[in-house]
């Protein structure tokens, strides 16, 4: 056994020192934060809020005491005289929507229907969104001073949901699991390739210790160089993202330590598997790698999904994976919280660690 660890350790610190050589290990580092910074200014691109919208209104003459819309950060209002003049401005671009309001046929009541430019996509919704706050607004303002609508709803996790900042820093720690994926299973799973196209691991074979001591080595040099990209993304994140982490650090350790080995130990089964990077990409990439981005919460939250959907998500590890770091973020998860998670992520560990290690032995005896 001590031969065995020595031997282990050796094969670690070759990987390493290989891919520090190779500027591999360099690239890997770059290629976490950039795709953090990138991703996370794309995010935050989308997420800002959108101020002076074009926006008109058309107001039956007597039917309120003031206007129903007026100019604010969010829009600018543009009076119409009659109904069908907003619906051709809103029609022609000249407005992105709009409001009627008029008085219902055969009674006293009115009418308030919002118009939209439904080609506009998220700029329409936005001004629809923004019509619709000011109406509120102007509503609860005339209920006789019974009422006061506040700014902004009550945050329970402390999170400035005003901020065009928030929807990044809600998406922020899904960065984690992104890097575990594109790195553990995108990256570190051409390395095995490329010693079989080049024999190295076939000389790793003659060593007179169980192979098993090598796949651990191996597996070692991956994890250690997917936790210093971790360790840079959960800097980003904390830092510049100013999203605080209100969990344990020890939960946030175990539950990326358990995915990290599972998706290792899943690239090396795979890289045992395929004699190309052509056919690794091919079969990992499309077919795994991006279904389980997009449905394992990371860009959109599982629970608004179709129901169909969900049920894939739910028996994804990245799922797993997202929903205890999201915990730990924001919920202040500890190692108890997350238990459950911790659990099937251990057992996918394990199956990944034990198919990684008899495919990669296999391939080591020339099979």
């Amino acid at each position: 056994m001590g031969r065995g660890l020595m031997v282990a350790f050796g094969v670690a610190r070759h990987e390493i020192i290989f891919q520090a050589r190779t500027k591999l290990l360099f690239g890997g580092v770059v290629l976490a934060v950039v795709f953090t910074l990138l991703l996370g200014y794309i995010t935050g691109l989308q997420a800002r809020r959108i101020r002076h919208i074009p926006v008109g209104l058309y107001q039956e003459e007597g039917i309120l005491r003031t206007a129903a819309l007026a100019d604010n950060e969010d829009m600018l209002v543009t009076q119409f005289p009659t109904s069908e003049a907003l619906l051709e401005a809103v029609r022609n671009g000249t407005v992105i929507g709009g409001l009627i309001v008029q008085s219902r046929e055969g009674g006293g009541r009115r009418d308030l229907r919002v118009v939209l430019d439904d080609a506009e996509g998220v700029l329409a919704r936005a001004a629809g969104a923004a019509i619709t706050r000011e109406v509120v607004r102007r509503s609860f303002g005339a209920a006789a001073g019974l009422l006061d609508l506040a700014d902004e709803p009550i945050a329970v996790r402390g999170l400035d949901m005003s901020s065009e900042a928030y929807p990044l820093q809600v998406m922020s720690p899904g960065f984690l699991p992104v890097t575990i994926l594109m790195s553990g299973l995108g990256i570190l799973g051409f390395l095995l390739i490329r010693e079989r196209s080049g024999g190295t691991i076939y000389e790793l074979a003659m060593a007179p210790v169980h192979r098993i001591w090598i796949v651990l080595g191996k597996l070692a040099a991956s994890t250690i160089i997917l936790f210093i990209q971790l360790a840079l993304v959960t800097l980003l994140v904390v830092y510049l993202f100013q999203v605080r982490i209100t969990g344990s650090l020890w939960a946030l350790g175990l539950v990326c330590l358990s995915t990290a080995v599972g998706f290792i130990g899943l690239a090396l089964a795979a890289s045992a598997l395929f004699r190309s990077e052509l056919s690794f990409r091919l079969v990992l990439g499309l077919p795994v790698m991006y279904p389980m981005m997009m449905l394992s919460g990371i860009t959109y939250p599982v629970r608004g999904m179709p129901e169909a959907l969900q049920r894939i998500a739910s028996v994804l590890p990245l799922t797993w994976t997202t929903s205890a770091i999201r915990d730990v973020f924001f919920r202040g998860a500890g190692v108890g919280d997350v238990a459950g998670e911790l659990w099937k992520l251990s057992i996918f560990s394990l199956v990944m660690i034990v198919a990684g290690g008899l495919l990669v032995g296999r391939l080591m005896q020339g099979r």
